[in-house]
């Protein structure tokens, strides 16, 4: 029996990092992510517990010693005192929100990043994301949360530029572009010279998956062989709303 509680300690355990792993993933770009990322842990963990007891129960059903293998043998306090210390580790994790690190809301202040050495500025009460998973080359995205239908949205990228200068990488940005549904570049400038110059591009595009969408792109070349992008974008229909946000905080980029 101590052996089956052990077990139900280990399942608890193991089960409660898997539901870290799926609350992050299904939660991670949500600005109340916490609260919703333990309580997945904490379900998927009580789930763990009860799959963990089947599982002992049968291996004894099986023959009895297979378990005296599979684990050592505890007195019933050493296993009660390894099953409280996993739930209090685990409830002060949850209460510390260890991802507020992670998700955190703009007031205005500069974001600076120190492995890139880049600086921007978020709009004000727009969620900073630093640990972006779903989007490829992505260090950092803010949004918009409170109006999700608008989608609005900042992405800062680190991409390979392909061996490529930045004139063309640009262009070849634009003709990748050109395979969306009724794709217009409204403008395309460059400022600056040498390795200070950037572009400053806005198309609006649209296709059956992300619906009409209006854009405005920051390209600069970073000194390792990368380019920044820094895509700023909303639905097509509010773009008005946000230009004048998305345009200030692209604008606030320094390398």
């Amino acid at each position: 029996m101590n052996r089956i509680k052990l077990y139900s300690v280990l399942g608890f355990f193991v089960f409660g990092l898997i539901g870290l792993s799926i609350g992050i993933r299904i939660y991670g770009s949500a600005d109340s992510a916490g609260r919703y990322v333990w309580l997945v842990a904490l379900v998927t963990a009580l789930f763990g517990i009860a799959v963990s007891i089947l599982f002992a129960r049968w291996m004894n059903s099986r023959g009895g010693q297979i378990l005296e293998h599979f684990s050592p043998k505890l007195t019933k306090d050493q296993v009660t005192i390894a099953f409280t210390l996993v739930f209090i580790i685990f409830i002060i994790l949850a209460l510390n929100d260890p991802f507020k690190s992670i998700l955190q809301t703009s007031n205005g202040s500069v974001y600076s990043n120190s492995t890139y050495n880049f600086k921007i500025t978020p709009p004000t009460g727009w969620v900073i994301n630093s640990n972006p998973k779903n989007l490829e080359n992505a260090v950092v995205v803010f949004s918009d949360s409170s109006v999700p239908s608008d989608h609005p949205v900042i992405n800062l990228e680190l991409v390979p530029s392909g061996n490529l200068n930045l004139d063309d990488y640009v262009n070849a940005a634009i003709d990748q572009s050109k395979g969306f549904d009724n794709f217009s570049l409204i403008k395309k400038e460059k400022f600056g010279t040498g390795s200070n110059s950037y572009y400053l591009i806005e198309i609006s595009l649209s296709n059956s998956t992300i619906g009409s969408i209006h854009c405005l792109e920051l390209f600069r070349q970073e000194t390792n062989g990368k380019f920044f992008l820094i895509v700023g974008e909303s639905n097509a229909s509010v773009w008005d709303k946000y230009s004048t946000i998305i345009k200030n905080s692209l604008l606030s980029f320094t390398y």
